[in-house]
């Protein structure tokens, strides 16, 4: 039998969803409504489309209300900040993205149905936590963050293993990589290129360009060495130099960054490889 139970088996399970009006979130939100669950999304303003209770997630006192008035079996986390560019509050990026987490393993805690055999909390984690520790990634090999986003993202997933064992609670970090579709909002790279294409606006890329940006599409939000991507793009046994293949990259940012001076999807990592942030 699986580990993970099937979407039908949180039919008349009563799940909070925090971040439930985001692009990943307002799917997890209708997935579990379509499978019969009892769904709340505990997000700031409340509306009318589903059953919403009114929560700042950087209050603690605001999330232990919503728990006591839900008595949820199991909450899904998907609440984050740091992935659209305007948002660098050093402060604010560690409030939603790390101490958040504390305070719903407290609530969870608190206020836990004891007839649930399931997770009490799914907490959604990022690839960015891995930062420049390339190669194949484990759950707990090394993490080195580069960003702020993939620091406090991190810290997150530490304090959810830390309280879980503190508090007796089921929880688990799920490190989300490549999510894309529906609803993604526009900024991102593969909207943009959709909406060029409805445009009419060609990407006209060389084979080699081809096979590089799927590469990066592919292992999107962590850090290609320089091998790894000439092993994708031209084979094992090819030789490039770090100046050839920078040449291609700069390339391929000419056809698809707004401004390629000052990359927004595809960045270098010094000394370590390319990350695409698309």
């Amino acid at each position: 039998m699986s580990a993970y139970p099937a979407i039908s088996a949180y039919k008349g399970v009563r799940v909070a969803v925090t971040g439930g009006t985001g692009f990943i979130g307002r799917w997890v939100a209708r997935k579990l409504m379509e499978a019969g669950a009892e769904t709340w999304l505990v997000i700031r303003n409340p509306s009318t489309t589903a059953q919403t209770i009114a929560a700042t997630l950087t209050d603690p006192f605001a999330i232990e209300r919503a728990f006591a008035a839900i008595r949820p079996a199991i909450t899904f986390n998907v609440a984050g900040y740091g992935v659209d560019p305007a948002e660098r509050d050093p402060a604010l990026s560690f409030r939603i993205n790390a101490d958040l987490i504390a305070s719903l393993c407290q609530a969870a805690a608190r206020w836990r149905d004891p007839a649930w055999q399931g997770r009490h909390l799914v907490h959604a984690g990022s690839a960015a936590e891995y930062g420049n520790a390339g190669g194949i990634l484990e759950e707990d090999g090394p993490a080195i963050p580069t960003t702020l986003y993939g620091r406090s993202k991190l810290q997150g997933s530490r304090l959810l293993a830390e309280r879980c064992a503190a508090l007796e609670i089921r929880g688990i970090t799920a490190r989300l990589f490549t999510v894309y579709g529906p609803g993604e909002r526009p900024g991102r790279l593969l909207p943009s290129l959709i909406a060029a294409s409805r445009a009419g606006q060609p990407l006209d890329l060389t084979p080699i360009e081809f096979k590089m940006l799927r590469t990066f599409i592919e292992n999107r939000d962590r850090v290609l060495t320089h091998d790894e991507i000439i092993e994708h793009v031209w084979g094992r046994d090819t030789f490039l130099t770090d100046r050839v293949l920078y040449t291609h990259v700069n390339n391929l940012r000419g056809k698809i960054e707004a401004t390629p001076s000052e990359p927004r999807f595809l960045t270098g990592v010094r000394g370590v490889g390319y990350r695409f942030d698309g």
